[in-house]
């Protein structure tokens, strides 16, 4: 069996199988660049909307220091405004503010459209990805099996060559005894003896050098394996990061679904026309309030949505919320911008053996550059 082994290499065809060949370095650097476009994008969002947070608490943080006068004031506006709240809900139905999912997209409406694509985009790269490494572990699989094929094949030529050296021995011998005590002619013998041994011996030079370009091949093409690898996992590790994030951040389960959620939001939001007198009503009432807000350096930017400060009796939970929610974004952030370092390490390690990219690294690092406002 390992003889058959040995014997079907000579059907091999002695050239790298390009199933594992390294993306060319120029390619992968546009990649890389790719990649640390998309992921500054992720990050400067995921920015804004900690910052955005950052300033709820600090408006929560100053209600607390309101004069009692003032926060009963307060409270008299918001009852006025829950119960037009309430008015409204009783000619709501099923909008907006009955949705939990619905009003986190009110929240982000302006972002929702952006984030929709690139959810879907690394959704389609986590897929892809998840696919390479199945690919790539089966690879290395079958480089491992065809190595120890490669060992086995080479240990039974070592059987061969030796047991040729001890027939050749023998074979000898023979003759020499013939020649001396029989007196015969061993010339034609002896031609054949040799002719065979050549053959045997080339073929065996022949076999051991095939192999062992087999092994060295093998095991380079287990080093590339094993590098694509591990580039593929990280990249899936921070797809599906980067997914789980958002998922959680926007009580979802993929891009098709906030995208449901999102035409949803749309259509109820046209149905607040209905509701304009109402709505108005509540404005007046949210300008009342914070006049006496903004005096404690409270403003209306910072403030998503009135509905917060209506339930001020609970200011210990909403502070809780968004200091988890903050903490969740942040995490998120160093996440990304640890990627963004990975990458720009590949991207300064690539140019170190191959000096000729490096005038376009330069032109696409300078233009990440502007991108991340001035910041490697």
């Amino acid at each position: 069996m390992k003889i058959k082994k040995l014997f079907s290499l000579f059907n091999k065809k002695m050239e790298p199988r390009p199933s594992i060949e390294d993306t060319n370095d120029s390619n992968r650097i546009e990649e890389i660049f790719v990649e640390l476009k998309d992921t500054t994008v992720k990050r400067k969002r995921l920015t804004r909307y900690a910052e955005g947070l950052a300033q709820r608490k600090k408006d929560l943080q100053k209600y607390e220091s309101l004069t009692k006068e003032d926060h009963e004031k307060v409270a008299g506006f918001l009852d006025q405004y829950k119960s037009v709240m309430e008015q409204r809900k009783r000619l709501e139905g099923r909008l907006i503010r009955n949705n939990p999912a619905l009003r986190i997209i009110q929240t982000r409406e302006d972002e929702i459209p952006d984030i929709i694509k690139e959810i879907r985009q690394t959704e389609n790269k986590q897929r892809q990805t998840y696919s390479d490494i199945l690919y790539l572990q089966e690879e290395k699989e079958s480089l491992f099996e065809y190595r120890e094929s490669l060992i086995s094949g080479y240990n039974a030529l070592k059987i061969i060559a030796y047991s040729l050296i001890i027939i050749l021995g023998i074979a000898s011998i023979m003759l020499l005894t013939m020649m001396q005590t029989l007196k015969q002619d061993i010339m034609i013998p002896t031609s054949i003896i040799t002719s065979v041994a050549l053959i045997f011996t080339f073929g065996i030079l022949f076999l051991k050098r095939r192999i062992e370009y087999e092994l060295e091949l093998n095991e380079n093409m287990q080093i590339k394996a094993s590098k694509l690898l591990n580039s593929t996992k990280i990249k899936h590790f921070h797809n599906t990061n980067y997914l789980n994030f958002q998922y959680k951040n926007l009580s979802t389960k993929n891009a098709d679904h906030l995208q449901t959620q999102y035409n949803r939001y749309l259509k109820n939001k046209n149905n607040e026309d209905y509701y304009r007198n109402l709505n108005n009503t509540l404005i007046e009432i949210e300008d009342k309030v914070f006049d006496v807000l903004y005096d404690k350096g409270i403003v209306r930017e910072g403030t998503d949505n009135i509905d917060e400060w209506v339930e001020m009796q609970n200011i210990a939970i909403l502070m809780n919320n968004i200091d988890k929610e903050y903490q969740d974004t942040i995490k998120q952030i160093k996440a990304l911008t640890s990627y963004e370092e990975e990458l720009c390490k590949e991207a300064f390690m690539i140019i170190e053996t191959n000096k000729e990219l490096a005038p376009r690294v330069e032109i696409l690092m300078e233009s990440y550059t502007n991108l991340n406002g001035g910041r490697i």
